[in-house]
């Protein structure tokens, strides 16, 4: 595959596996992750990031710089970079502290993509079943005191996004985001 720009190789090693150390081709320059991703693809296309993550809450916080460093390559405003963060946070965040049952090691995929004037970013995971498109919307008009903890992430990711796709497929939720770059 022909990638623009400078490609580097990194060695990334999945979890604390030390004996499976493999290069990883990246389209990105200056890039030194604070944290070890399971798989990081790099670009798959010119315009697509793939990421594979472990359902660990502090892979979020290293992945979102990797966003943000693929995103000003790509030269999306900050806007756009802080919607992407949003959602992913949002997501992430659920599917790592509700969707599993065990104390397991799971990968979670996220793909992003840009085509023409349009972001799409794809979650899927292997956690227990859960429609994010199903949560009720939190009431927002109530006081402060009186509301529930939760629901606001989604209810924002929602807001956010022209369109929200979700399918069960083969014992994996995938959810699809797509919005309009501005």
């Amino acid at each position: 595959m022909i990638f623009g720009g400078n490609v580097r190789f990194f060695r990334l090693r999945p979890g604390n596996n030390q004996a499976d150390e493999r290069l990883f081709p990246v389209a990105v320059m200056n890039y030194s992750p604070r944290f070890t991703f399971s798989r990081l693809s790099g670009m798959t296309m010119d315009n697509e990031l793939s990421v594979t993550l472990k359902n660990d809450i502090a892979q979020i916080a290293g992945l979102c710089e990797t966003v943000e460093r693929f995103a000003r390559e790509h030269m999306l405003n900050s806007k756009n970079i802080f919607y992407i963060n949003l959602a992913l946070e949002e997501f992430l965040t659920n599917i790592i502290k509700y969707s599993y049952n065990d104390n397991k090691e799971h990968l979670i995929e996220i793909k992003i993509s840009l085509a023409d004037d349009e972001m799409t970013i794809v979650i899927e995971d292997d956690g227990r079943f859960f429609n994010p498109l199903e949560a009720p919307e939190p009431d927002i008009n109530r006081p402060l005191e009186e509301k529930k903890i939760g629901g606001l992430g989604i209810h924002l990711v929602r807001n956010l996004f022209q369109q929200l796709k979700y399918e069960r497929k083969n014992d994996r939720n995938i959810v699809s985001l797509r919005r309009k770059l501005s």
